[in-house]
């Protein structure tokens, strides 16, 4: 296309456009487990952390169904935490302003 009109990226939020973590049926789906910790290339141990992680952060309120971090240091935790080993992610923040 041409890049005046449409950027060779495009950052976002759909998870029918793009891989969104975390994604939320494939962490609390036994079938969806292996393909997912695959996807993060995490091992078992580091997956049991995250589901524990969400669960503590999903009672908190820091982290929102679907796929929402209510808070941006959450998100950088998670992003630290479990995302370590895949490649070309941004971490991409929307929000709005009662102006």
């Amino acid at each position: 296309m041409n890049n005046q009109i449409m950027p060779e990226t495009i950052l976002s939020a759909s998870s029918c456009i793009c891989g969104i973590y975390p994604d939320i049926s494939s962490v609390w789906s036994t079938s969806e487990k292996d393909k997912y910790m695959q996807s993060l290339n995490i091992p078992n141990t580091t997956f049991n952390n995250l589901i524990e992680w969400m669960n503590d952060k999903t009672n908190s309120w820091d982290f929102g169904f679907p796929h929402v971090f209510n808070n941006l240091k959450s998100a950088r935790e998670f992003y630290l935490n479990f995302l370590y080993n895949v490649q070309g992610l941004l971490l991409v923040g929307i929000g709005h302003c009662k102006c």
